[in-house]
């Protein structure tokens, strides 16, 4: 099989796994209102907290402009909170608040619940995430 075909199958199944997740994951975005952006952003905040708004963008390879207004729409429904960094004032520093940490907490428990079903080997999808990552790295740089 040529690489070509190997790397479009690969394609079609992770976004065929992506849109199995969302569909499991459609009443924990009911309940909570948010979008799967916003999930997306309050996660990655809580992954690397305290984090600036140029960091964030660069991490979701988003435009910060874009990813301004989605933080300020969480920061106006109390998920995330801005801070002035002490040493430098001209910078401003994102962190969830009690609510954001909540509401991140409930996005795990809803995964981890419906991907217990969906997932029977844990082991083949860590083996498989190694290959995978192994592939980026020889492949990121074009």
């Amino acid at each position: 099989m040529k690489t070509v075909v190997v790397i479009e199958k690969i394609e079609n199944q992770i976004s065929a796994i992506q849109a199995s997740i969302q569909r499991a994951m459609k009443s924990y975005y009911a309940e909570t209102g948010l979008s799967k952006t916003h999930t997306l952003v309050l996660r990655e905040v809580r992954t690397c907290q305290p984090i600036t708004l140029n960091e964030l963008s660069s991490n979701l390879s988003k435009v910060p402009a874009n990813m301004s207004i989605t933080v300020s729409e969480l920061e106006d429904d109390g998920y995330l909170e801005r801070e002035r960094f002490v040493d430098d004032r001209r910078v401003t520093k994102i962190k969830l608040t009690s609510k954001g940490e909540e509401v991140v907490n409930l996005y795990d428990s809803y995964l981890e619940k419906n991907l217990k079903e969906m997932v029977e080997d844990e082991k083949t999808l860590k083996d498989i995430l190694t290959k995978l990552n192994t592939v980026y790295e020889k492949v990121k740089k074009y």
